[in-house]
């Protein structure tokens, strides 16, 4: 089971692709899930009380740094499954197995300190932390990450591939109770996981795709034990379904690979750029195609572990594949190419002027600038900061044109649209670089 669930896991879309994301929500699943592995440990039928105490111990502390990584949902949503799953199942008893008291003290051990010492140093740590980051989030538009109450199902849907018909053919069975009441049901408690969270965040005023992570290594674990009971002739035909699938998108790209290259080529994506992403995804859907193909073959001969492993392979190689295409973006998305093209052609930026980021804020930027930039007219995420320091942005485009007037010497971020304004004007500035998401100007 722990080699299918890895194999489940480590092929898994959509955590594959995130795999390749800098997000706070990657350490927050990693911590979540150690909570909900060290829970299913901690509750298991032959557990000792020694055992149930330390893996009880194990699941507070992983919350804590859930809580650390990305605020009060490290502690909500494991909360909330649990509660969920108590009342379902009417395990009163379990209660007494979670060591509340040392469990709860180890966790504010941990979670406490870095608040407290925040919150004495900025007064309005908490309440922007709590009230406007966690709260308003779930119940208001103010961070402007709208969705429909459908935005996740395809993510889910698309995620958790190549393993949905595995978990599909298996859902009902999965939720059936196994065993005596009171003892855990380890599958059903995945399942709770999975729908909770997805439907938690679902109802949230504020969606990005990566919010869902947390469900994916439940479904991977829900998978691996479900394919163990799957009849081999029914696994074969489903990684052969699977085959055919991807055979038929394999023709497709292969017979209108550039106008579908087209058809996703927008003005801040150009079809120079796109196309070179078309070879990249012909190789990663060959790739899952023939691993999918060799898993049915497998199964077939009732090679079961070799074949999830396989099917797993297929999808890890698919996935990473697919990724070295999105690199062919690499130069719309970061600002690496053009800092150094602009460097190689001037010379290295003066460190000593100032940098303005005009309505937008590219975070690739300083990291390559090895500097910060002020921001104009823009705030998004910075509220608190720009509100402790002013300073370090301005307020109005117009503030911002009187202050480039002065200068001697300065640089500028802007969207080609506000370069095209301000040049209509007269602004006074000088080409540096541009590609189709930014240009970057000198005062002089």
């Amino acid at each position: 089971v722990g080699l299918a669930a890895a194999a489940a896991l480590g092929g898994c879309t959509w955590f594959l692709l995130n795999a390749h994301f800098n997000a706070l929500d990657a350490g927050l699943t990693a911590f979540l899930t150690l909570a909900l592995l060290s829970f299913l440990m901690a509750q298991r039928s032959d557990a000792t009380p020694r055992e149930n105490r330390n893996w009880m111990l194990t699941v507070w502390a992983a919350m804590a740094l859930a809580v650390l990584s990305k605020g009060l949902i490290g502690v909500v949503l494991p909360g909330a499954v649990l509660t969920l799953y108590i009342l379902i199942e009417r395990d009163w008893r379990m209660l007494t197995r979670l060591h509340l008291g040392k469990g709860l003290a180890l966790f504010l051990l941990i979670a406490a300190p870095w608040f407290i010492a925040v919150s004495l140093i900025n007064d309005e740590f908490a309440r922007f932390f709590f009230i406007h980051e966690h709260f308003a989030r779930f119940t208001t538009d103010v961070h402007r990450r709208m969705g429909a109450w459908w935005y996740f199902v395809p993510i889910l849907l698309f995620g958790i591939m190549p393993w949905l018909p595995f978990i599909a053919v298996r859902l009902r069975d999965g939720w059936r109770r196994e065993g005596e009441r009171g003892t855990l049901q380890p599958l059903r408690l995945l399942l709770i996981w999975t729908g909770f969270i997805f439907i938690f965040f679902s109802i949230s005023h504020s969606k990005l795709p990566s919010y869902i992570l947390p469900v994916f290594p439940a479904l991977a674990l829900f998978a691996g034990v479900e394919m163990q009971r799957i009849e081999l002739k029914l696994l074969s035909c489903l990684a052969w379904g699977l085959t055919v699938i991807g055979g038929l998108l394999l023709l497709a790209i292969l017979l209108d690979g550039e106008p579908l290259a087209r058809a996703f080529s927008r003005d801040a994506s150009p079809f120079e750029i796109v196309r070179h992403c078309v070879p990249w995804v012909v190789a990663s859907i060959a790739t899952f195609t023939v691993g999918a193909s060799v898993a049915a073959g497998l199964f077939r001969q009732a090679s079961r572990a070799v074949g999830i492993v396989v099917l797993g392979l297929g999808s890890l190689g698919a996935g990473i594949l697919a990724m070295n295409g999105h690199n062919e973006l690499s130069r719309l998305y970061a600002a690496d190419d053009i800092v150094q093209d602009i460097e190689a052609e001037h010379g290295p930026f003066d460190r000593n002027a100032p940098f303005y980021s005009i309505q937008m804020h590219d975070q690739t930027l300083p990291f390559y600038l090895k500097r910060p930039v002020t921001l104009v007219q823009y705030i998004d995420e910075f509220a608190l900061g720009l509100a402790a320091e002013p300073e370090k942005g301005i307020a109005r485009v117009e503030d911002w044109k009187a202050r480039w007037r002065a200068l001697e010497q300065g640089y500028a971020l802007m969207n080609d649209h506000n370069y095209q304004s301000f040049t209509a004007e007269g602004l006074p500035m000088r080409l540096l670089g541009r590609d189709p998401r930014r240009v970057i100007v000198s005062r002089q």
